[in-house]
């Protein structure tokens, strides 16, 4: 009525009630300047929210007025805008004012302890004014959310955010989120998504599994890896095992060592390395009669007895000897050998040898006379090479002659004494 309008004003109920608990009221005189100081103290005061700080007994309320009589404007001057019955006589002043005063301090006692100090609903009474209904007051609850794991302090990530380490509480909007779960390299990671009801607590309770690596390394490389009896690959390689137990066999052919082993893995990454050994083999070969020549894959060794080192798989073997049969063998080695081979004599083969001379002479095969040619002569000789010898003491003339017989052959000599010339013809491999 003073100023002409309340002292709080606002879109809702809510934001009235809002502003009369948390702000100040405007100073009477600052919107009625027709308004003495004086007297905008006393309204201020009686408005105040702290009970101990308002005028505690009507008295002393009527003191105050009484005190600020003399500086009170009449009635007309004091009310702005509002049209009000033009008081004349001084002395009904101040029951008037103080009749305001009461109706506004009862009014807003009310308001704040119904609705600011915890009552559900508002009841006020304006003068010459409207009435307001009563209108419920809700105070909207926060949301959030709560992520728990086992084992605790794993890492929390929401929408790709870092937020903490478990358990995690904490407000948010409403909404779906993406939560990620991680802890270290030992245990595997876990993606979720989680929906965030409004004035609700969200809350997932996750078991993080724990993972096992396998690095495997070999010396040397490329060495075949298979985890109980399947096939992973070849080293250098890295597994990722559902569990913490295994069969491990590495193998790289039958010429190296093969390891096979049961493993138990830690969580996170566990490094296996080993070297694989060559296989290797000694090879002794003992012969009768000995000194026989000997050749292992096709390179010569020495002579029976022998033994060669450092051998691994298949290889051929050549036993050789003059007079005696070639002996050729395939040997496939997976331990430490030793061979013993009788040696078979070989009969000596014969060949031939046909002798015809013009005029005459005598003639030695490899030193021994064979007599006087012609007429012609058939001479059986060894396989091998020989010597002949024509003499002729008419012609005083010697004429020697290599002749060379393989096996079984025969061979035609053809030698003319008086001019020297010869002609050795090969008739066939036996005769």
């Amino acid at each position: 009525m003073v100023c002409g309008r309340l002292p709080f004003e606002g879109d809702t109920l809510i934001n009235i009630a809002v502003k009369q608990k948390t702000e100040t009221p405007p100073g009477p005189r600052t919107l009625n300047p027709k308004v003495s100081e004086e007297l905008s103290q006393l309204i201020l005061r009686c408005m105040e929210k702290e009970k101990n700080k308002r005028y505690q007994k009507a008295e002393n309320l009527l003191t105050e007025l009484k005190n600020i009589d003399k500086g009170i404007p009449t009635t007309d001057r004091l009310i702005a805008e509002i049209e009000f019955e033009k008081v004349t006589p001084r002395k009904h002043l101040v029951p008037l004012v103080l009749l305001f005063i009461a109706i506004i301090t009862i009014a807003g006692y009310l308001f704040y302890d119904k609705v600011l100090q915890g009552g559900k609903k508002e009841k006020s009474t304006m003068i010459a004014g409207p009435t307001i209904q009563e209108t419920p007051v809700l105070t909207p609850q926060p949301s959030y959310i709560e992520i728990n794991s086992v084992p605790e302090g794993a890492d929390v990530y929401v929408d790709n955010k870092f937020e903490g380490i478990t358990p995690l509480k904490y407000e948010i909007s409403p909404g779906t989120y993406e939560i990620r779960i991680k802890k270290d390299t030992e245990y595997k990671e876990i993606t979720d998504d989680l929906e965030v009801n409004a004035e609700e607590t969200s809350s997932r309770n996750y078991t993080l599994n724990p993972v096992y690596f396998l690095e495997i390394d070999t010396i040397p490389e490329g060495a075949y890896v298979k985890i109980d009896g399947n096939y992973k690959g070849s080293t250098p390689i890295k597994l990722e095992l559902p569990r913490s137990t295994c069969q491990l066999r590495i193998e790289k052919g039958e010429e190296w060592s093969y390891i096979d082993e049961s493993l138990t893995l830690n969580p996170g990454i566990n490094s296996f390395e080993r070297s694989l050994k060559r296989i290797m083999y000694s090879l002794s070969i003992k012969t009768y009669p000995p000194e026989a020549r000997v050749l292992i894959g096709g390179e010569p060794i020495g002579t029976s007895p022998v033994k060669k080192m450092d051998l691994f798989g298949n290889y051929n073997i050549k036993i050789e000897k003059e007079g005696y049969r070639t002996i050729e063998e395939s040997i496939t080695l997976e331990s430490d050998t030793e061979k013993t081979y009788d040696l078979i004599k070989l009969e000596p083969k014969v060949g031939k040898i046909i002798l015809k001379v013009h005029p005459y002479a005598n003639v030695f095969i490899d030193g021994k006379e064979i007599g006087e040619v012609p007429p012609t002569k058939i001479q059986e000789v060894k396989e091998g090479k020989h010597t002949i010898e024509f003499i002729s003491k008419k012609l005083n003339k010697k004429i020697t002659v290599e002749v060379e017989i393989r096996g079984e052959e025969t061979k035609e000599i053809r030698m003319n004494m008086e001019t020297g010339k010869r002609e050795i013809v090969k008739l066939s491999l036996k005769q």
